[in-house]
C-alpha cells in the first residue's frame, strides 16, 4: 500500500474511529485502526464487534492494500505530524507501515495480514429517515442521561428506544426511576411502525455526527443500525429485549404547576447539592408555597443548605424528596429559562418540562418511591 493524504483530514478521521478502540481488548486486533487505501481514496475504520466506524477521505493512491496500525500510536502519532501532507507506504505481507512527513519518517510496525472483523451482512431495510444535525445532538443531550448504567441487571434499559410511526419519531430512554422523551415531527416518514432500541455508547457516537453541518440518515434493519453523515457510516448492532411501557407511569393530572427561572433554579440545586451530596441519599427536599420554591440539603457531619425561589405557581402546599443529581440533569437537558415543574402528589411521578419546546418532557420518581 503506497499513498499520500492530508495530515489534518486523517486526525479528524482517527478521532472519530478512536473512540470505539478500547484500553484493553480480548482480541489484539481490535487494539487497532485499519487503513484501507483503493483507488477512490483511504478509508479508516475501527471496530468493538459491536459497532464499527468507517470515515472515507481523500487520498493519492499508488499502490492499494490494507492495514491495520496500533490505535493509540496511529493517532498520537499523526497529531505530531508538522506537515501538511503526509505519506504511507505498508507492506502488505508483514504489515509494516513506513510514514514520511518532510524529511523526517517513523515505522511501525503492524498486526501483518490480519484484518480487522468483518461486520455482518445487514438483512433488508426496515426504515430510512433523516435528521437535522442540530435537532439529533438536542435529543442525544436530551435522552441518554436517563439510561441505565452498565451495572443494571436489565440490559434494555442501558440504551434508547427509537419509536418511528407515521409523521412522528420518538426518543425514550429510562432507568426505571426516571424518564426521558422527545417526540419530533416527521412529516417524511409515512411507513409502517418501526421500534427498535439504540445502546447509550452509539446514540453518543450519532451526536458526535450530528455535531456537523450535514444531515444525518439513520437506516434501520433488524436488529441493526447504520447512521451515515457525508463521508462517515457507523454501523452497530440493536439491544435486543421489550422495552417497558412508560406511558402507564406517566401521571395525567397534575395539581401542582410550578414556573421558574431554569438558570436560577439549577444554580440552586447546584449549591445545595454541595451538601446533599455528603449523605449516601443524596437527598433534596423541595417545598411549595404559593408563589415560593424552597430547596433544603442536610448532612449531619457537614451542615445545611436552605435556597428560596421565587416562582408562578398554583395547587395546594406540597413538600417532596428528590435526588440531586437527577434533578440537576433534567435541569440541564431544557433548553430554554423558562422551565415548568408538575407534582401529581407526593408518593408519585413528578413532570419537568421547558415551557417554550413541547417536544420533550421528564418524569421523576419522588425518592420516597424509591426506598
Amino acid at each position: 500500500m503506497r499513498l499520500s493524504t492530508d495530515q489534518f483530514q486523517l486526525s479528524k478521521a482517527l478521532d472519530a474511529v478512536s473512540r470505539l478502540v478500547a484500553a484493553q481488548n480480548t482480541l489484539p486486533i481490535l487494539g487497532g485502526i485499519q487503513l484501507t487505501a483503493t483507488p477512490q481514496g483511504l478509508t479508516v475504520t475501527a471496530t468493538d464487534l459491536f459497532s464499527r466506524m468507517t470515515v472515507t477521505l481523500p487520498a493519492y493512491v499508488t499502490e492499494p492494500g490494507a492495514v491495520v496500525l496500533p490505535a493509540s500510536t496511529l493517532h498520537d502519532l499523526v497529531h505530531r505530524i508538522p506537515t501538511a501532507t503526509m505519506d504511507l507506504q505498508s507492506d502488505n505481507a508483514t504489515g509494516k507501515t513506513i510514514i514520511r512527513y518532510g524529511p523526517s519518517r517513523t515505522t511501525i510496525h503492524g498486526f501483518g495480514t490480519e484484518q480487522l472483523p468483518a461486520f455482518p451482512d445487514l438483512p433488508p431495510e426496515t426504515a430510512v429517515v433523516t435528521l437535522d444535525p442540530s435537532v439529533l445532538t438536542q435529543i442525544v443531550q436530551q435522552t441518554v442521561f436517563a439510561c441505565a448504567k452498565s451495572s443494571d441487571s436489565r440490559p434494555i434499559l442501558q440504551g434508547v428506544q427509537m419509536a418511528l410511526d407515521p409523521g412522528q419519531v420518538t426518543f425514550v430512554a429510562t432507568d426505571g426511576s426516571r424518564l426521558s422523551v422527545v417526540r419530533r415531527p416527521l412529516p417524511q416518514y409515512t411507513g409502517a411502525p418501526v421500534r427498535t432500541v439504540i445502546p447509550e455508547k452509539v446514540m453518543k457516537e450519532g451526536a458526535q455526527l450530528g455535531s456537523g453541518k450535514h444531515p444525518v440518515t439513520l437506516t434501520l434493519a433488524p436488529g441493526f443500525l447504520v447512521w451515515t453523515s457525508e463521508d462517515t457510516v457507523l454501523q452497530s448492532r440493536v439491544l435486543e429485549g421489550e422495552f417497558p411501557d412508560y406511558a402507564r407511569v406517566v401521571p395525567q393530572e397534575y395539581p401542582v404547576q410550578i414556573h421558574f427561572s431554569v438558570s436560577d433554579f439549577k444554580g440552586g440545586v447546584e449549591r445545595a447539592q454541595l451538601i446533599a451530596s455528603r449523605e449516601r441519599s443524596n437527598a433534596l427536599t423541595l417545598r411549595h408555597q404559593a408563589g415560593s420554591l424552597r430547596i433544603e440539603a442536610t448532612a449531619a457531619d457537614l451542615g445545611q443548605a436552605l435556597e428560596e425561589l421565587e416562582c408562578v405557581s398554583e395547587g395546594p402546599e406540597m413538600t417532596i424528596l428528590f435526588n440531586a443529581t437527577f434533578m440537576l440533569e433534567a435541569l440541564k437537558a431544557l433548553k430554554s429559562d423558562e422551565g415548568v415543574m408538575e407534582w401529581s402528589g407526593v408518593q408519585s411521578a413528578a413532570r419537568i418540562r421547558d415551557a417554550a419546546d413541547p417536544t420533550y418532557f421528564h418524569v421523576m420518581l419522588p425518592l420516597r418511591q424509591l426506598v
